[in-house]
């Protein structure tokens, strides 16, 4: 799980923005502005103490519910009026998608809501309640509780992920499961949100399916010689060819398959 810098752009100046391309409007903005200056206050106190689940208690103006907020994001965030707020979210200083703030791994091509825009409507349009992410992330989290947090979360060069080799002693190249140890890290709130949003995003189906290619390709390697040195530099080879953060899912099953009975064990085929 990647930190990333949160936007520092204000809750009511984007909604201002916004909110002067929509056709009906109301005259007397003043109370609409304050309530989104409180949501934004209350999100960034909570957030900002770890307390990630919070229940709001700035009450959503009459003219801001029923979708207006929803709205205002769909079609004039995400569209020509306010998307450079959306594309700062999810592209980087020259351009380029991100990486998705959950796995890692894939292109962020959506913004995240954290707290949910339909129960949390007053911070529908605000930059830092809004997460690079990609699609399948974004899917899984649907809902979910104890989302890690980018903006306040912060695990450092901590090894969060840990995968595990499962070899049955055969010619058959071996399995894969990926875990999140519960004491990576001393914050054991932060631990289980990691934790929480890894089982979630439902990162360890996926991984086990898209990385097992790796493993494979190592087996066949491991088949042709029984030299632990040349299998090792062989696994050596392939983290460099994985150019991403040191604790994601392809450098933890390197760490896995070089400590493991497999490469070990696994006898050469005639």
């Amino acid at each position: 799980m990647l930190n990333y810098p949160a936007p520092l752009h204000r809750n009511a100046k984007v909604f201002d923005l916004l909110y002067s391309h929509r056709k009906t409007r109301v005259v007397q903005l003043t109370p609409l502005l304050r309530a989104l200056h409180e949501a934004e206050k209350e999100y960034r106190l909570h957030c900002g103490q770890g307390q990630f689940t919070y229940a709001t208690s700035v009450k959503t103006p009459v003219a801001l519910a029923n979708g207006e907020m929803t709205a205002l994001y769909n079609e004039h965030l995400r569209g020509k009026n306010g998307r450079e707020f959306y594309d700062e979210v999810i592209n980087d200083d020259q351009g380029l998608p991100k990486l998705c703030s959950y796995c890692g791994e894939r292109a962020a091509e959506q913004a995240d809501h954290y707290k949910e825009k339909s129960k949390y409507p007053l911070l529908a349009v605000f930059p830092a309640n809004l997460v690079p992410s990609c699609g399948a992330c974004n899917w899984n989290l649907r809902g979910a509780k104890n989302k890690f947090h980018p903006y306040f979360d912060d695990i450092g060069s901590s090894k969060w992920l840990t995968a595990e080799i499962i070899w049955d002693g055969s010619f058959n190249p071996p399995g894969l499961r990926f875990f999140v140890p519960a004491d990576f890290v001393g914050d054991t709130a932060l631990a289980k949100r990691v934790s929480d949003t890894f089982k979630d995003a439902k990162l360890s189906r996926r991984w086990s399916s898209e990385i097992s290619r790796m493993v494979a390709q190592a087996h066949r390697y491991f088949l042709s010689t029984t030299s632990i040195r040349a299998r090792e530099n062989h696994l050596e080879d392939m983290r460099t060819s994985h150019l991403e953060t040191p604790a994601g899912p392809h450098q933890a099953v390197i760490d896995a398959m070089l400590c493991s009975a497999w490469i070990q064990d696994l006898p050469a085929s005639l």
